[in-house]
């Protein structure tokens, strides 16, 4: 797990941004603390690179790697778990290896496959660049989920990519560039810049499924991986299918452990790497036992011999990582479960270097509460406004105002994916229109305006994976690499997306239970009631800490915020909300919202002008 950066023009020589990479790599070193290097072609590319080595600890897996022909130069984030499967192939065609690297078979499969077929076979977590110097030609990628980061930012003369986007902002021809309101409206609803945009006009970051490619004078962006696309697979044995993803993931020259909560995801994926080998478990606990499902992942630790690691985290122990949080995310987050995320990283971190996460299901499977329940709601919205209105003032049903502001019933379900408080409070501070029409565009076209229920909840799930996942993702791989910890997730394995894409919401959702297919396997492992017991979740007291231990610098904070932001914000409504919070008797809190713009300001203060990359 690394870091990149590079710089390419159509026209201009790139050498003036040299020390501008160096800068990058010193500002990202925890990315890759164990070797970094640059590369540039004398006239139009230069490529950085910072390691962090987990296959192939000597220097043959050095970056940037360059072909042996001296043709082809590529600089590697990530994992490719199936990269072996190709090494004979490529050795027929006459490639000699140096290393044992992932990096050396994705540089030569670039070169003898093609970029089209690496990326519709290479299973992995990833973000490269790779350049033909003889074409001048610059292919960019990330991966089918986007696991890994990358960013763009450009104008008529230059590109350049990176893992971090305060690298993209800080840089000559973007750094004075305005921000992008419809971007930061969005952030301010989603609490995270969507994939495809930038808070920074002429900035985005590459969204998942994607490569870039240079042209002459410009670039273009291709899709090569959607979901929803179905695949005609039969999966006999899905535990076999999920045990496998996991397997394939466990490829490390370094200490590999996992993630451990009390829930159903991450027990699986410890049964299934503890039967490999001998693994370290990490979890947390809170104070508040309504919060906390420790108890179940040290009983499930015990029950199938995994070496258990747990610290119960204390109120202070949070509120010392506020400042470490917002450094760790470079771009715009509201996310506060990174608190969290970063604090067990930070854990396991101490014993290994790689650790399994157990994302993804609950997006692949319809596992939230909201997935289950709306088929109900569905039926609801489309009997249309007048018959909502009349059974409202009946008393039928519990008919919120989310019924009547929807335009759509993909509307109504992103309403649900906001952050708390940015329903009711953002129209009221922020003085851009806000509008996620582009969200809408996206979706496939048979799911933009679905025609059954089946169709509706193949929506909520594109919806569900490409902006509650995405979320997730970042979170969990900032926080983890800001400790130089590589976070895997098995669950979102090609093989187990292929699975999850043949599915209907109804092979996933019986009995008002989301995911059963995972259930009913962790059936056969623990007792059903652990199984089906309520969810409890992992939470921190946000709305507790705003009214009293982070008060004063929320408050400050927020109504002394720079112009560039302070000009899209009602200043005087958005001090009402502040003060609305801190009342005791007042119910209707937004928390949310209000870290959401705590979080915007303190991004601004720590990335927007940068420091550690001014010249």
């Amino acid at each position: 797990m690394c870091g990149i950066v590079g710089v390419f023009s159509y026209k201009c020589r790139t050498e003036k941004y040299n020390t501008y990479l160096s800068k990058c790599c010193k500002s990202m070193k925890h990315r890759g603390p164990d070797d970094s290097g640059l590369w540039y072609n004398n006239e139009n590319y230069s490529a950085a690179f910072v390691r962090l080595s987990i296959r192939d600890l000597s220097l043959n897996g050095h970056q940037p790697m360059i072909s042996a022909c001296g043709n082809f130069v590529i600089t590697f984030n990530g994992e490719i778990y199936n990269s072996n499967n190709y090494v004979a192939e490529l050795k027929k065609l006459g490639v000699h290896f140096k290393s044992n690297s992932d990096t050396e078979v994705l540089l030569y499969a670039l070169i003898y496959f093609g970029i089209e077929k690496v990326l519709a076979e290479f299973d992995g977590i990833f973000a490269f660049s790779f350049y033909d110097v003889q074409k001048n030609k610059l292919f960019i990628a990330r991966d089918r989920v986007g696991t890994k980061p990358l960013y763009i930012g450009f104008n008529n003369d230059f590109i350049i990519y990176s893992s971090q986007y305060d690298h993209i902002i800080n840089i000559d021809f973007i750094k004075n560039n305005s921000l992008d309101y419809q971007s930061l409206g969005n952030y301010l609803s989603f609490g995270y810049i969507l994939a495809g945009e930038g808070v920074i006009k002429k900035t985005f970051s590459l969204p998942q499924g994607h490569y870039l490619e240079t042209t002459n004078d410009s670039f273009l962006i291709h899709k090569y991986y959607e979901f929803d696309e179905k695949k005609n697979i039969s999966i006999s044995n899905v535990e076999a299918l999920f045990e496998e993803a996991t397997i394939s993931q466990m490829v490390s020259d370094v200490p590999l452990g996992t993630f451990l909560s009390g829930g159903v995801d991450s027990p699986l994926i410890n049964f299934w790497a503890n039967k490999k080998q001998q693994v370290k478990a990490f979890t947390i606990g809170n104070e508040t036992d309504e919060l906390d499902e420790s108890y179940y992942a040290k009983a499930f630790a015990n029950k199938i011999g995994v070496e258990h690691h747990f610290k119960k985290i204390t109120e202070n122990d949070f509120l010392q990582l506020l400042e470490d949080n917002f450094k760790a995310f470079s771009e715009p987050f509201a996310d506060f479960s990174s608190i969290p995320t970063m604090l067990v990283s930070k854990m396991a971190k101490e014993h290994l270097t790689v650790i399994l996460s157990g994302d993804g299901p609950d997006e692949l499977f319809w596992g939230y509460n909201r997935n289950v329940i709306f088929p109900n709601k569905a039926t609801l919205f489309n009997q249309g406004k007048l018959s909502l209105a009349v059974n409202k003032i009946l008393g039928k049903g519990n008919i919120s105002k989310r019924y009547f502001t929807a335009d759509s019933i993909a509307h109504f379900y992103l309403q649900s994916l906001q952050i708390h408080g940015a329903e009711a409070s953002l129209p009221k501070v922020y003085l851009e229109k806000i509008v996620n029409n582009k969200i809408f565009s996206l979706l496939p076209e048979r799911l933009q305006q679905p025609k059954n229920m089946n169709d509706i909840m193949q929506m909520v799930r594109w919806l569900e994976m490409n902006i509650h996942l995405q979320r997730i993702l970042l979170k969990v791989d900032r926080a983890s690499m800001f400790y130089s910890l590589e976070a895997r997730v098995p669950y979102l394995s090609n093989a187990v997306l292929d699975y999850a894409s043949t599915l209907n919401y109804s092979d996933c959702i019986n009995e008002n239970q989301g995911k059963v297919n995972m259930k009913r396997i962790l059936e056969t492992k623990v007792d059903k009631e652990w199984v089906y017991k309520k969810k409890k979740g992992f939470d921190i007291p946000m709305r507790q800490w705003i009214q009293n231990e982070i008060k004063q610098d929320v408050y400050e904070t927020i109504l002394n915020m720079p112009t560039e932001l302070a000009c899209v914000f009602e200043i005087d409504n958005l001090e009402n909300i502040l003060q609305n919070e801190y009342d005791a008797s007042n119910k209707n809190s937004n928390y949310g919202f209000i870290w959401a713009v705590y979080s915007l300001v303190k991004w601004h203060q720590n990335h927007r002008n940068s420091s550690i990359l001014k010249d």
